[in-house]
């Protein structure tokens, strides 16, 4: 079930509202307080109403919420980082703080007077000769020198051999990085000017530095120019005489092809062999064709002269008109055939006729044959001989063919010998041309890196010398005095949140949410001295009452009933207040009208003050041990209260001759009977408050506490262990014990999540203090309780 239906069903039971709000949404809904008339101190508990029939109750609670006890202002999302309780750990060691800041403040001001003297800065001053006149031989691009990059250059200033040098013409003796460590360059902005910069503990030795190392800067520059000269020039001269040697080689070569191709200008022979190339090729394409021509009609006359037969029918004799008739349209079939082709109409027309006198004489069965007269075909005779002329004619074309594709083969492997000869012809001319045109450009090269030799020119130029400073450089005494400053803060906010971080108490409210895991947390103030703990039914006002007030009805409206109707208030060690809390809740209870059960399940002999001291009761009465070990029935074993609708049930008679110290009695709540007991206690529809021994006291502690299923945890702040903490609530989920809510107690002011409790003065006249808290009422606080 939702936190929220939990809350609507809470406020269904109870039939009555008051304004409360969701502690994760902040929204405003009406929360029953029916037992609020309870606490008038002009009306007993047996003249108030039932809740019911209270429908003339003031719509203000006489017990306003307090901030910081449980309520919405108080909600937390969740467990995650205190940030108040960091800044409450290093507000509480603010003098740790300080006085590690100071110590750390004060060894750096004795390490800045120590250690950091007086320093002297000289500057020496140099341009840098952007530009400079470029020589140049011809028509060539002119001689460009190598160039540096100026980081580069400036870098050269820290090379050991420069250092050396400017150690021995200085003579100073000192190790190298130090030198190194002394010497800066400033190059200027937009600006051809840097400047060389000497940091040195004697003014006149910082100036002489600087000037040598501006000079020393100066004369490798110009070294360095004339040997890239001297280097181009040898490079550039082995260049030539290599180029030179390779123009003569070419020469020779271009020479040698000419006379083995055997001609004097490769381009007029190509000319000459292209234009009868030519014309013999479009010879031959014309023979070709011929040829062509020819094979196609001496194909035509041979098939010609098979469809030609040997002899042709002069006449024929038909005895049947019909039959006379197909045999003259058959004649004149033959006869066109020979004068015309199958697709001419007049043949199409004559195969048409033969067709329907066919069709006529094979219905009329006319089965008489023709007489026919024959003679030979003078036309088949003369189309052999023209086949004939026409064979003689086609061999000779097919040997011009033959001839003229011979002269062309022989033609063209001339003209590719020609072509290839050209080509590598071009290609040493061109070879030629290149070494000529390198040959000129080294010698103008060559003849540049001589004069850039002979120039000798420096890249810098030393425009202002060192002097010798006159004030001394700042030492920086009072920026490591600031720095040990903001270190020794720093340092002590560490120590102090690192102490802060590693206490092992919980303290607060968010502590025991953040290591309990529960939603509902409440605090209890530490109790200045002379002032009441302990809840009086007369007092409706007292903090005590507020507080505990509120905790019954956040419960009742966070929780669903059974979730609480059996409720154990442990803690997990002895001295946290339990026994104070599960007096005044269960009275705050019974004050609201509903029948409570008060048990004090702690069986130890000894136990400090118990319930029955703070409600006046006496302590030898039977109790809980009559109910185990006698099996007595818990109703006549309970104690009536001054508190109407509140019962207590002791621990009972102590079995004789146990040690003050023994915890054998515990033994009892981890037995079958005190299940019985605990469900026989369920089954009186009351609710039941178990004052519970301290968890660590014995397992069998543990054991009840699972049995009851639903706890309120008491925790004392300062004094119960973060791991100790954590690890019962953890024990607690495993045995399937609910937690429903954890309570600080002894939480002192600085560390109250809202407004306090208490004020930190007591009142100052006794009739104050009886306004406040009667006297008749007053009992044990918590610091004697605790």
């Amino acid at each position: 079930m939702t936190e929220e239906i939990s809350i609507r069903a809470s406020r269904a039971r109870r039939g009555a509202d008051i304004t409360e709000e969701l502690p994760e949404t902040g929204t405003a809904f009406p929360v029953d307080d029916a037992g609020e008339t309870a606490w008038h101190l002009g009306e007993s508990p047996s003249e108030s109403r039932p809740r019911e029939t209270d429908t003339t109750r003031e719509t203000e609670s006489d017990f306003p919420a307090f901030p910081g006890l449980g309520g919405e202002e108080e909600e937390e999302s969740g467990p995650g980082l205190d940030i108040q309780r960091f800044i409450r750990g290093v507000w509480k060691r603010r003098w740790l703080v300080v006085g590690v800041a100071t110590a750390v403040t004060l060894l750096f001001g004795l390490l800045a007077f120590t250690l950091l003297k007086h320093k002297w800065e000289a500057i020496a001053v140099l341009m840098v000769r952007a530009h400079q006149d470029r020589f140049a031989l011809g028509s060539s691009t002119p001689f460009k020198p190598q160039e540096y990059n100026l980081k580069t250059l400036l870098d050269t200033i820290k090379l050991p051999s420069s250092l050396d040098a400017v150690m021995e013409a200085t003579g100073i003796s000192v190790k190298r990085r130090t030198l190194a460590g002394a010497i800066d360059v400033a190059p200027g902005d937009d600006s051809n000017m840097f400047q060389v910069i000497v940091t040195w503990k004697d003014p006149q030795t910082a100036a002489n530095i600087a000037n040598r190392i501006a000079e020393r800067l100066v004369e490798r520059t110009r070294n360095m120019r004339r040997d890239d000269a001297e280097e181009v020039y040898d490079y550039y001269l082995a260049q030539l005489e290599e180029t030179r040697a390779n123009r003569r080689a070419i020469s020779a070569e271009m020479k040698e092809l000419q006379t083995d191709n055997k001609v004097a200008s490769f381009d007029t022979e190509i000319d000459v062999l292209i234009e009868e190339i030519s014309r013999l090729d479009a010879e031959h394409s014309t023979k070709v064709a011929e040829v062509g021509a020819m094979r196609s009609a001496q194909a035509r006359l041979e098939d010609l002269i098979v469809q030609q037969p040997e002899k042709i029918i002069i006449s024929t004799i038909q005895r049947n008109p019909l039959t006379q008739r197909l045999t003259d349209y058959q004649w004149q079939l033959q006869e066109g055939l020979s004068r015309y082709t199958p697709e001419n109409p007049k043949i199409i027309k004559l195969q048409k006729r033969i067709s329907i006198l066919e069709q006529m004489i094979e219905e009329s069965k006319d089965e008489g044959s023709p007489q026919h007269t024959y003679a030979p075909n003078n036309q088949l005779t003369d189309l052999k001989m023209r086949l004939q002329g026409l064979t003689d004619e086609l061999k000779v074309r097919e040997a011009q063919v033959v001839a003229i594709a011979e002269s062309l083969e022989e033609m063209r492997a001339r003209l590719a010998n020609l072509s290839t000869g050209k080509k590598e012809y071009e290609l040493i001319a061109s070879r030629l041309d290149g070494a000529t045109t390198l040959e000129s450009n080294l010698i103008g090269r060559v003849d540049e890196a001589r004069v850039i030799m002979l120039r000798n020119e420096a890249m810098f130029e030393l425009v202002e010398p060192a002097r010798p400073p006159v004030d001394p450089q700042s030492s920086g005494r009072k920026l490591l005095v600031a720095a040990g400053m903001v270190l020794g803060g720093g340092a002590g906010l560490f120590l102090a949140l690192l102490l802060e971080l590693l206490d092992p108490f919980a303290r607060s409210r968010r502590d025991a949410m953040d290591l309990s895991g529960s939603e509902l947390a409440w605090e209890l103030q530490r109790v200045p001295d002379g002032r009441n703990d302990v809840l009086n039914p007369n007092a409706p006002m007292a903090p005590v009452a507020l507080l505990f007030r509120r905790i019954g009805n956040e419960m009742e409206a966070r929780l669903e009933d059974d979730d609480w109707r059996m409720l154990g208030i442990a803690s997990v060690e002895p001295e946290a207040g339990r026994s104070l809390v599960a007096t005044n809740l269960a009275r705050t209870l019974a004050l609201k009208e509903e029948s409570v059960i008060l048990v004090d399940t702690d069986l130890r002999p000894t136990t400090g003050r118990r319930p029955s001291d703070l409600l006046g009761l006496p302590a030898d009465q039977p109790g809980i041990r009559e109910a185990l070990d006698e099996g007595a029935a818990t109703t006549d074993l309970l104690s009536a209260t001054d508190t109407r609708g509140l019962d207590m049930l002791g621990p009972g008679m102590p079995p004789a001759g146990l040690g003050a110290a023994s915890t054998d009695s515990l033994l009892a709540l981890g037995t079958g009977r005190m299940r019985a007991l605990v469900a026989d206690l369920e089954r009186s529809g009351r609710r039941v408050l178990f004052d519970l021994p301290p968890l660590a006291a014995q397992e069998t502690v543990v054991e009840a506490a699972a049995e009851i299923g639903n706890l309120l945890l008491v925790v004392r702040s300062g004094r119960t262990r973060r791991s100790e903490l954590r690890q019962t609530a953890e024990m607690l989920q495993e045995r399937g014990a609910s937690l429903r809510g954890v309570l600080v107690t002894d939480v002192p002011v600085e560390l109250l999540s809202s407004k306090p409790l208490f004020d930190r003065t007591p009142p100052k006249s006794g009739r104050q203090k009886r306004t406040q808290e009667p006297q008749e009422h007053l009992e044990p606080t918590l610091g004697t309780q605790l």
